[in-house]
């Protein structure tokens, strides 16, 4: 938990976020190999990060921490990718494969404990959101609702000749 340490891990987390951003079409080989060299590097990385934390404060201690267990997950599933990408020998990664990509790219919430205003931005956007779901849920019934209406009330009145849309 040394500010050095944070100081590091942090400046990865940016680091690995330029990474992942710098994916293009059409890819240039020369710099896809770059890209995946720094990606292992990067989850290397936060595999030692885990490593250390999980020695310095314990098992215990470490899955009490949410955050803790959130990197966990991200860091499991770094490895895993790193393992299918190797697997597969050759072909670039599409699908569910870059869907592994970027989920590494939630590692950036790793900044809200301690970046004080990224933490508030993201407890305002919480509330947001629950007050548009209960607005959406109220949208969607009367949508449904007008839909029905509207099924009842028109329903078999329109009609078309076919005979006039063949010319």
């Amino acid at each position: 938990m040394h500010w050095s340490f944070t100081l590091i891990i942090t400046l990865c987390i940016i680091a690995n976020t330029y990474v992942l951003a710098m994916d293009k079409y059409p890819e240039d080989p020369a710099e896809t190999v770059v890209v995946d060299i720094l990606n292992e590097v990067f989850t290397w990385a936060f595999v030692i990060e885990m490593v250390i934390k999980l020695i310095g404060l314990g098992f215990r201690d470490y899955s009490r921490d949410s955050f803790n267990l959130f990197d966990a997950f991200i860091v499991v599933l770094s490895i895993v990718d790193i393992i299918v990408t190797a697997s597969i020998a050759g072909d670039s990664p599409t699908g569910a494969l870059s869907a592994f990509r970027g989920v590494r790219l939630l590692r950036i919430f790793k900044l809200a404990r301690s970046w004080t205003s990224f933490r508030e931005i993201l407890a305002k956007i919480l509330v947001t959101m629950k007050n548009v779901s209960t607005f959406s849920v109220l949208l969607l019934m009367f949508m449904f609702i007008f839909s029905l209406l509207g099924m009842e009330l028109f329903g078999f009145k329109v009609q078309f000749y076919e005979d006039l849309f063949r010319q």
